[in-house]
């Protein structure tokens, strides 16, 4: 498996088992975005942070089934009327819905135990399969969802002693199969609810649902039945058209901003978001490596002189990782002197002299415009 492949934005990698997943998983490192997965028969999303797994949806209806378990638990979700709404109004966008399911500081607990349930069943669809092919679509709007997270790690091997209990069954092969009612003289076919979901069109997963028992329980009861003869388990169907790409919206570039000065990070995120490009501001610089490689801005602002690491430490540690290596840098102070700037060309940098009074104001966004200009071009450019 090539670890450099996570990075590439909707580059197909095919013939990948379960395993080989989560170990691509564990391979995206800190970056956020969309997971494409497809098999021969189905095909799901991923919404990951890092390792972290926020939400999965089922072929190309957005919230399913997250919505479909969000009916069954109780108490009903309070906003499961508005997801309704949006999710049936045309041209939302999905961050918009996914933004809606709530926040995790306030998320109540029949919210938090659809997702999971959500989570597991998609998994567990996922992992049953023989051979996969998975694209990845890197997107730093997934990061800022403010929902819970579970470890991709943490779930697959949680689901492995199920996937064995699964392997047993004779019939029942796969929670996405549907099942065909045969013998209606049986006493079961004379229940409406099983009699309903029996007609070839329910999934085994929605009959589980329905039923609101576990869907190993479902399948287990129902690969009796099928050797009773009463049912028949019909086959996964094939996709017949392959999955589209996952349109991503043309970004504006992120401009990351390393300084301990909350002013300077203030004025900074103004400039840069009134002239059309996305602010990261790092006040932390311990924590600016991990926030760039999520992030992966295309140009970093450095203070020189913080209490804990200065511009020119930071800058060496990020020459060392290979996915921000090459990412340009401007190096910030207020002492702008032969030293500072001669130091900035000697670390393959740039120098950008902070203002020292009102008068250098002008001067200081005429030079970063320069450098944004130069470094971190915009499709169209308003820094006139």
């Amino acid at each position: 498996m090539d670890a450099q492949i996570p990075g590439r934005e909707g580059k197909a990698v095919t013939g990948l088992t379960p395993a080989a997943l989560a170990a691509w998983v564990e391979a995206l490192g800190p970056q956020a975005g969309t997971l494409q997965v497809i098999s021969p028969h189905h095909c799901w999303r991923l919404l990951l942070v890092g390792e972290g797994l926020l939400l999965a949806e089922s072929g190309d209806r957005p919230l399913d089934p997250f919505l479909r378990k969000a009916k069954d638990v109780r108490p009903p979700l309070p906003n499961l009327p508005e997801l309704e709404r949006l999710v049936a109004t045309d041209g939302v966008e999905r961050l918009t819905l996914y933004r809606a399911i709530g926040s995790e500081e306030t998320l109540p607990e029949n919210t938090r135990q659809a997702l999971q349930q959500t989570l597991y069943e998609v998994l567990l669809a996922i992992v049953l399969e023989s051979e996969l092919t998975v694209r990845w679509y890197p997107d730093r709007a997934i990061a800022a969802l403010a929902l819970p997270r579970w470890r991709f790690a943490t779930l697959y091997k949680g689901l492995l002693p199920e996937v064995q209990r699964w392997r047993g069954l004779t019939y029942v092969r796969h929670p996405y199969q549907r099942v065909q009612l045969l013998d209606s003289d049986d006493t079961i076919a004379h229940v409406p609810l099983f009699a309903g979901v029996t007609g070839g069109r329910h999934p085994i997963v929605e009959i589980a649902d329905r039923f609101r028992q576990d869907v190993f329980r479902t399948a287990l009861k129902l690969d009796k039945l099928a050797e009773k003869r009463t049912v028949a388990i019909l086959p996964l169907s094939p996709l017949t058209v392959s999955p589209e790409p996952i349109a991503t919206a043309a970004r504006a570039p992120t401009i990351c901003v390393v300084d301990d000065s909350p002013v300077l990070l203030q004025q900074f995120a103004a400039l840069l978001q009134e002239w059309g490009y996305d602010p990261l501001m790092v006040s932390q610089p311990q924590t600016a490596i991990a926030q760039m490689l999520a992030a992966r801005p295309a140009l970093a602002f450095l203070d020189i002189n913080m209490p804990e690491s200065s511009g020119f430490d930071l800058i060496a540690q990020i020459r060392r990782q290979p996915e921000i290596a090459k990412m340009p840098i401007v190096l910030v102070t207020s002492e702008s002197n032969i030293a500072n700037s001669l130091r900035a060309k000697w670390a393959n940098s740039r120098f950008l002299a902070k203002p020292r009074s009102a008068g250098d104001i002008y001067t200081f966004r005429d030079a970063l415009r320069r450098h944004l200009r130069e470094l971190a071009p915009l499709l169209s450019d308003p820094l006139v």
